[in-house]
Order: structure tokens, then C-alpha cells, then sequence
């Protein structure tokens, strides 16, 4: 793809927070380019590049562990969702508790389900299960899916 030169503005050099990553929050620091009042980082136009944002405006839910799981899997900011920037949303309680994921779906998503739904897919090799309560513990129901302290935010 090219890109005509009177709509990109490249050559452009932070020597670090002023920009940010728009995925991660992770701090840019070297040669950037505009397109579109857009930034994006190298030297010249890359149709891959990732965009960069001013740090200004990042995405504050990544910044808390507690929120950045929410983040990455809605696909939310922090401009979109104010009110999660220092707090998470609510998980339903009872007991015990049953969850799963997908084991050949990416990005990873943990989901709570019923009893029933978990008896009928725990011996389906396409998903790992596990369960809060009955005696047994988040830490050990963690072990058996990991990723599921950061799901409940504990």
C-alpha cells in the first residue's frame, strides 16, 4: 500500500511519555508517524503498525489488574466505562460456582456457567472446567484454570 507523502507527516521523534501503545499502555519512546491524526510508530508508513496515543488519552482501565482483564476482553476504554477506572464490575456470588474456557479460542475468556452446563462439557477435551465451593478452594480451582483469580478480580 502507498501512501502519498502530502498526507503523512513522518520523520517524528518522542523521546518518551508523550505517546503510548493503544493495546497495552506500554510507553513509546523513538520515530513516529502521523496519518490521519493518527500516530503510528517508525520511521515511515507500515500498514501493520500498532497505533500509538497520547498518553493523555490511554486507556487508564490497563493500568489495574483488576480492570485490565475487563479491558482486554470487551474491548472497553476507560473513556467508554468511567466508572470501572478504580473499581471492577460486579461478579454474581454464590455457591459453588462453575466456570470454563474454550481451550482453542484466543484471547482466552473465562466464563461463570450453571451446574448443569458444567456436567455436561467437564469431560469435553475442547474445554477445561472447574468450580469454586464443595471444598474446594479458588487457589486450587486457579490451579485447574489458570487465569481464573484474574477473571474474579480477588
Amino acid at each position: 500500500m502507498i501512501v502519498p507523502n502530502n498526507i503523512i507527516q513522518t520523520g517524528k521523534y518522542t523521546s518518551g511519555n508523550e505517546f503510548v501503545y493503544k493495546l497495552t499502555n506500554a510507553f513509546y519512546q523513538g520515530y513516529y508517524y502521523i496519518l490521519d491524526n493518527s500516530y503510528y510508530p517508525g520511521k515511515n508508513f507500515d500498514p501493520n503498525a500498532p497505533e500509538l496515543v497520547l498518553t493523555s488519552q490511554s486507556n487508564t482501565l490497563l493500568n489495574n489488574p483488576k480492570t485490565a482483564v475487563y479491558a482486554f476482553s470487551t474491548n472497553k476504554t476507560s473513556a467508554d466505562n468511567p466508572q470501572y477506572v478504580n473499581s471492577i464490575p460486579s461478579v454474581p456470588t454464590g455457591n459453588p460456582r462453575y466456570f470454563f474456557r474454550k481451550i482453542n479460542v484466543f484471547p482466552i475468556t473465562i466464563k461463570e456457567i450453571n451446574e448443569d452446563t458444567y456436567n455436561q462439557i467437564q469431560n469435553n477435551p475442547l474445554y477445561q472446567t472447574t468450580y469454586i465451593g464443595n471444598g474446594q478452594t479458588l487457589n486450587q480451582a486457579d490451579t485447574q484454570l489458570p487465569g481464573l483469580k484474574l477473571f474474579l478480580f480477588s
